[in-house]
């Protein structure tokens, strides 16, 4: 019996539907510059598509791309899309990206320079939308009162990192700092930056911060 769901709470297996997909063969896809689990789908209207496993399990892909291509075009009837900055969340997704990816930007130094970025969904657009629209789907509305938040506050901004949140939450979130003292015993041993993300369960973006604030502070000259 084929199950159907819009969304996943476990790993997909083959031959279940999620919203107009089949699932046929399990695969791998890039993203960006990494390669994630995938599968390989067949959507109601006859196409195959190779869709990332992540976005199948937060409902963020239910079809190759039709049904968004044309919720899209609604999209832009009913609210200007397009790269007009009529809609409410086009100046947080222009934000967004420029404090990223412009070093222009006053807020450059707090993300881009510290290697922040946007993934390539949100930023480039996939399956027919643009970049705005991608992020617009994956997030949805905001709700009052909140903001753009980063789960791992050293991590980038993408599916499954990130999360509308108050002022009080993303202060609660930026406190959870990172051991330095475990960071440098872990150096000490000979891990990588890598090893140590996946040793302490932390971003690598944030790992290798630590890493580089340790190694300028013991270079000789440095302060104490």
């Amino acid at each position: 019996m084929i199950r159907h769901r819009t969304k996943l709470l476990e790993r997909p297996s083959s031959g279940e539907r999620v919203g107009s997909l089949l699932l046929r063969k399990e695969t791998r896809r890039l993203l960006g510059k990494y390669s994630r689990k995938a599968w390989e789908c067949i959507c109601d209207c006859g196409k195959s598509v190779v869709v990332i496993e992540t976005f199948l399990m937060n409902g963020s892909n239910k079809s190759c791309g039709c049904a968004r291509i044309a919720r899209a075009a609604t999209m832009h009837r009913t609210h200007g899309l397009g790269g007009r900055d009529s809609h409410p969340l086009y100046v947080t997704w222009q934000n967004m990206v420029h404090r990223c990816h412009n070093p222009s930007n006053k807020r450059f130094a707090r993300y881009g320079g510290r290697g922040i970025s946007v993934c390539d969904r949100w930023r480039f657009g996939a399956d027919g939308l643009t970049g705005t629209e991608c992020f617009i789907q994956d997030m949805g509305d905001r709700p009052k009162g909140m903001s753009i938040d980063r789960i791992d506050n050293d991590g980038n901004y993408e599916p499954g990192n990130c999360r509308w949140a108050t002022q009080v939450q993303q202060m609660r979130n930026r406190a959870i700092a990172i051991n330095t003292d475990e960071v440098a015993r872990l150096m000490a041993s000979g891990l990588s930056g890598a090893q140590i993300a996946k040793a302490m369960s932390r971003h690598r973006n944030s790992i290798y911060s630590v890493m580089k604030r340790i190694s300028s502070a013991t270079q000789p000259g440095a302060t104490p």
